[in-house]
């Protein structure tokens, strides 16, 4: 029986969402940026809904609005064929013919309050071009749309400043005098704040909204205003304080749209979020709570409604404009559609209702955001707010559909342990390495261990933006005797309350109340022993701690990685003062020491080779501790041997290259695409090529990497492979990313083979997880169906377990697919899945089909291969020696959704198939089902789960209750009763 540790100590809290922005039809629409309020920024796939790419933010980053905008080009060259006519060495030179960073696509803009314009460069992690808005901070920004671009004129980008002024600016490609952000120009300054801004559908006019209740509209070809309308409240003029607080001299006045607004309240309207519709409809939306549609032509009030109790903060339509969604600090969204079509009411009649509401979200929702899905017709609505969850919801289905949680942990907490599970060789043996001492003479720490020891209790190490974590685990100190005697007493009484319904039910309490006396006392408690932070302004993007706990190496997406030597106190040091005048020592402990002081674990900084000089995507160390793996942002892989103190190897044969003769050929390709858009829109290209993909923007070039229990085989998941094409017609396109998974034999310190797709696919999907067990089985969880597929590295031969499902058509049971969530995690138990076992399951197939499959395996004489697979929902125990039939993959087979006879009939089988697929996800998780598949359903959300010794295991979960305790209180809310 395994022993579960489960924690809650980790202190995971989310950040609220500021904005979320997806491409344009004319890019695409198959990618959505999302910024947070600590500055991060993240991009989803619109498509399978996956995070595919994380930019950590920065202290002081105020991000308010999101934006993409196309580079525009002058001269006729793209910006990925200027830099390969640069001429450079070494790894520069192979990254740039690859394509990695390229500029003919959109680029994402964001804007901040600090008064600051960044183009970002999602695939190298870091800004591509900045400038100021010379107008103070920026509320709002808004992309020309493409389809009113000039031709030979840039796409602009309007900003709202602080100052009233609304300013455009233009991104320039790279290959262009003066590349990047650049001030185009600015129109006429008004009075107040600009918060809002947006351009009608043609490109001709600008709308902006101000902090004084009024809307300016203006030409952008002649720069001059041309309409102000007023809303709600207007600051008080030429008055004294004594009249604005004397009730009797108030007076109502009347605004454009005709309705009687109270100059009692002389807080100025505040006018949040403004939009276009197709036809040209204007909608705002403002602090009074009110959503107002405006006549295009003389921008009197078509409709007000007043559905909200706090301010509107965001807008959004569908795509045809016939149904607006409003939302705000009341986490109401509400939707308004367009009757004309329903009454056939004449053209330009504009008659609006309002048609339903939700309150999805717990806090306030900061924006909306409209997604044109090819899957969904009617467009997909993005929601997102302080309590930093985002949903999806039907546009056309808005108040018939449920909302879809598109991540259950949102930013989940990285954890890592020093785990036993992984390893191989013999511990008491290995205590005799030694481990060495940097080339530059400094030593690690003084009085450290000279061989290599587990930490008993384990270590786990908990990322926090710009600090990490260390914790002892806590000791179980073992179950107590009353325990023992009541299952022995009640043996013979839970055979017998198997008899009916009623004395089951008594013998699922008395089971839960055992479950509740099984828990193991602790001898000692979780403890946090050190606190380790980051120079800079920039948040952590990966971390790693060594399996023997000695090591803990860091790195943003700036600096080169930091590795940091920690050790635990010898009994001589835990009875003495841990004051200690190293100043260079105390710098990495919390404030002023008090975590040091406590535990008395000491730090140090130590130096890596020169030839790491780049900041690092992925950290990994091997299961033996020996070597540090460094996968670069742009996806060379360096390894580090921690013995000698050396670079002992770079492998480069995941990442896609360019010959000679492709590059000419792109570049000749490239130069015609630009003569023939000269007659499209503008200087940019439709079609294709201006498609924005989850696998060129935002994506990095490694997604995971795993590493064996021996130290011997290294697997990569890259998202920018070479595609190898063996037809000679297509050879200049054989270079184009794609997925793939590579082996690199760490003892030769080079590729062992390329695995390829599992059966029934083209190509790889996107790779979610991987693990090794103890040798060389390894375990690839792809796509969005929780589908997993297992292979032998070393011969490159799927295990029986997935090539029968694979003749079935299928790649994960129905029970793995009905588990909640989507699989973030692999873990292998210890104990099985040796190669003698991987060579002769063949055995098992003898076996008679009655007999079940432990007894199966049993006669074979194989152990069970158990893998653990965890979502952020529900965790999954999975046999991977269990034997594939039929009723594994029934819907796969169609057999599940076939009903049949009267309609009483059908609704029997509805009732069975809903308990069978609840039975999939039983709590308890007893029973296992077919594919040997047995899931348990979490209340709270997973943060991690993985063996760290045998037959034990660690789930850290953080209750979402303590989450939104610690969030910003919603609006207060009167319900009946309370």
């Amino acid at each position: 029986m395994m022993e579960l540790h489960r924690a809650s100590f980790v202190e995971w809290q989310p950040t609220p969402v500021v904005s979320v922005k997806a491409t344009s039809h004319f890019f695409g629409g198959k990618c959505v940026a999302l910024a947070r309020e600590n500055g991060d920024l993240e991009m989803y796939d619109a498509h399978s809904w996956r995070l595919i790419g994380r930019v950590p933010g920065k202290d002081g980053d105020s991000i308010s609005r999101l934006e993409w905008v196309q580079p525009f080009r002058v001269d006729g060259v793209s910006e990925e064929e200027y830099e390969e006519l640069e001429e450079e060495e070494g790894e520069e030179s192979l990254i740039k013919s690859s394509g990695v960073g390229s500029s003919e696509k959109a680029r994402l803009v964001s804007v901040a309050l600090d008064g600051t314009v960044t183009e970002w460069d999602l695939n190298q992690l870091k800004p591509h071009s900045t400038c100021e808005s010379h107008g103070g901070s920026i509320w709002d920004c808004a992309s020309e749309p493409m389809e009113a671009v000039k031709p030979g004129q840039p796409q602009r980008l309007a900003i709202a400043c602080d100052d009233g002024c609304v300013r455009l600016v233009i991104s320039m490609a790279k290959s262009a005098v003066g590349g990047g952000l650049r001030h185009k120009e600015a129109l006429p300054k008004v009075s107040g704040k600009v918060l809002s801004v947006c351009w009608n559908k043609d490109g001709t006019r600008i709308a902006a909204g101000t902090s004084e209740g009024r809307i300016h509209v203006f030409d952008v070809e002649s720069k001059r205003e041309i309409e102000c309308v007023l809303i709600g409240n207007q600051p008080p003029k030429h008055a004294n304080k004594e009249r604005h607080r004397n009730p009797n001299s108030l007076k109502k006045k009347r605004n454009r749209g005709g309705s009687n607004v109270s100059a009692k309240n002389h807080d100025p309207t505040c006018v949040w979020k403004m939009l276009y519709l197709p036809d040209d409809t204007l909608v705002t939306a403002d602090s009074d709570g009110n959503v107002t549609f405006h006549d295009s032509r003389f921008y009197t009030v078509l409709k007000r409604f007043s559905s909200h109790d706090a301010d509107v903060v965001a807008l959004a339509v569908a795509p045809d404009g016939k149904i607006v969604f409003a939302s705000g600090v009341d986490h109401k969204i509400v939707a308004y559609e367009n009757l004309d079509d329903l009454n056939r009411n004449d053209k330009g009649f504009n008659e609006w209702v309002q048609t339903s509401m939700k309150r999805p979200h717990t806090h306030d929702v900061k924006c909306l955001e409209m997604v044109r899905n090819s899957k969904v017709p009617g467009g997909v609505l993005l929601s997102a707010g302080v309590d930093a969850q985002l949903l999806a919801h039907r546009a056309d289905a808005f108040g018939k559909k449920h909302p879809v949680r598109v991540v259950s942990v949102p930013r989940k907490t990285p954890i890592a342990v020093t785990s036993t599970a992984m390893h191989t060789f013999n511990e008491s043996s290995s205590t005799t390495t030694p481990v060495g001492t940097p080339s530059n003479g400094n030593d690690v720490l003084s009085e450290r261990s000279a061989g290599f020891k587990f930490p008993d209790p384990p270590l786990a190490m908990c990322e926090h933006g710009r600090y990490v974590d260390v914790w002892k685990l806590g000791e179980a100190l073992g179950t107590t005797t009353t325990t023992t005697n009541n299952n022995n007493n009640n043996n013979s009484q839970n055979q017998q309350e198997n008899l009916n319904t009623s004395n089951a039910r008594k013998k699922q309490r008395t089971e839960n109340t055992q479950n509740k006396k099984n828990r193991q006392l602790l001898r000692s408690a979780p403890e946090c022993v050190l606190r380790l932070f980051v120079s800079g302004r920039h948040s952590i993007l990966c971390s790693a701690i060594s399996p023997d706990g000695c090591w803990v190496v860091l790195s943003d997406a700036v600096s080169p990685p930091r590795i940091f030597a920690i050790r635990e106190p010898n009994s001589k040091e835990k009875k003495e003062d841990m004051n200690s005048d190293d100043e260079e020592e105390e710098a990495f402990f919390d404030g002023a020491t008090d975590v040091k002081r406590k535990s008395g674990w000491r730090a140090k900084k130590v130096e890596l080779p020169e030839e790491i000089t780049r900041p690092a995507a992925h950290l990994l160390f091997t299961a033996d501790a020996k070597r540090l793996i460094i996968v670069s942002i742009r996806g060379p892989i360096k390894i580090i041997d921690l013995e000698n103190w050396e670079v002992v190897g770079t492998l480069r044969a995941h990442i896609a290259t360019k010959t000679a003769t492709q590059r000419a050929f792109a570049k000749e390709s490239g130069r015609r695409r630009s003569h023939k858009s000269r007659t499209n829109v503008g200087g940019f290209e439709g079609g294709e090529c201006n498609m924005v993909t989850a696998d060129t923007v935002g994506c990095p070039a490694v997604t995971n990497i795993c590493c064996s229990g021996d130290s011997q085989w290294l697997a990569v998941a890259s998202c920018r492979a070479p595609n190898v094409v063996s037809d000679a017609d297509n050879a200049f396109s054989a270079n184009a990313n794609v997925g793939g998974v590579f082996i690199y034999s760490m003892d030769a310190m080079k590729l062992h083979s390329r695995l390829p797709p599992p059966l029934n696919m083209d190509s790889w999907s996107a790779i979610h997880a991987m693990a090794f067990n103890e040798t060389r089985v390894l375990a690839i969880a792809c796509g969005t169906s929780n589908s997993l597929w297992t292979i032998d590295v070393e011969t490159g031969e799927p295990l029986p377990w997935s090539l029968n499902l694979a003749k079935r058509n299928a790649h994960a049971p129905d029970a793995l697919y009905n588990t909640p969530g989507q699989i973030c995690g692999l873990s292998f138990a210890i104990g099985g899945g040796s190669e003698k076992g991987i060579v002769s399951s063949k055995r098992g197939k003898s076996a008679s089909s009655r007999k079940s499959t432990a007894a199966a395996n049993k006669d074979a004489g194989l152990p069970e291969l158990v893998l653990f697979a965890h979502t952020p929902n529900a965790i999954a125990r999975i046999n991977l020696r269990s034997k594939i039939t039929d009723d594994c993959v029934l819907s796969k087979l169609g057999k599940s959704k076939v009903l049949t006879g009267t309609a009483k009939k059908k609704r029997r089988q509805r009732e069975k198939q809903l308990k069978e697929k609840q039975a999939s996800q039983r709590v308890d998780g007893a029973i296992e089902l077919p594919g040997g598949v047995r899931a348990v359903i979490l209340n709270d959300p997973c943060l991690f789960f993985g063996n760290v010794g045998k037959d034990k295991a660690l789930l850290v979960e953080r209750p979402w209750v303590d989450v939104l305790r610690k969030m910003q209180k919603p609006l207060y809310r009167h319900r009946f009763g309370t």
